[in-house]
């Protein structure tokens, strides 16, 4: 700050204010410094972070390249993995979705995947596993399912799993169940051609009342949009 010997008479008016105008200045001055410096704090930690969980390579985001996404068989180390993600709350709470223990995590797992018709795939970006994509029969009706973990969402990830997944996957008509406040899952269905074939609700082991809806891919649909 500039200093200003204050005058006596008519300048001592002018001396201050310009003493306040130097004092302001240097306010906003170092105001903007610590806001450049939580800036780059948060930065800075936010880029550590990708580059351990495997997201950074060669300085380009690779969460946004879906070209570093493959699927393959679940194994048994997966299932931790899933059983973390599904303890989301926000994840869980967006698809109308009440956490298991791991104990009865492992056993509906385990239970559901007792039958030959269900097809499971663990899907891995980066080295790392996202989630998981696959299909099971319920009500004479053939379903597909698929959950990714938070950190690999809005990346395009879950379309192009869902994609591959459905090329294997080669039964039509082929139905998806998604809960209506959960637009994420409802675009990926749209991107792969599956379209609203109708609505319902349940009620998940909480009590509360999920609406949802039935989506359905043809294999007409699908073929179009490969």
């Amino acid at each position: 700050c500039r200093q200003v010997e204050l005058r006596d008479g008519p300048d001592r008016r002018r001396d201050l204010l310009q003493r306040l105008r130097d004092h302001a200045r240097l306010r906003r001055h170092h105001s903007g410094t610590r806001q450049q410096q939580r800036k780059r704090l948060v930065l800075g930690r936010r880029w550590r972070l990708l580059r351990r969980r495997g997201f950074l390579r060669r300085g380009r985001v690779v969460g946004k390249l879906v070209a570093d996404m493959t699927l393959r068989d679940t194994v048994e180390d997966d299932l931790q993995t899933f059983f973390l993600h599904q303890l989301d709350s926000e994840a869980s709470k967006m698809v109308g979705f009440v956490p298991r223990p791991q104990e009865d995590f492992l056993l509906h797992w385990k239970k559901t995947s007792a039958t030959a018709r269900t097809k499971r795939k663990t899907v891995v970006v980066g080295g790392h596993v996202a989630g998981y994509v696959g299909s099971f029969d319920r009500s004479d009706k053939r379903e597909v399912g698929y959950w990714l973990g938070r950190d690999f969402w809005n990346n395009g990830i879950a379309t192009r799993a869902l994609s591959e997944f459905l090329i294997d996957e080669s039964e039509r008509p082929l139905y998806a169940r998604v809960a209506k406040r959960n637009p994420g899952s409802i675009r990926v269905l749209d991107k792969c051609g599956f379209i609203v074939d109708g609505s319902d609700r349940y009620s998940n082991r909480a009590g509360e009342e999920i609406e949802e809806f039935i989506f359905r891919l043809d294999k007409a649909a699908h073929a179009k949009h490969q």
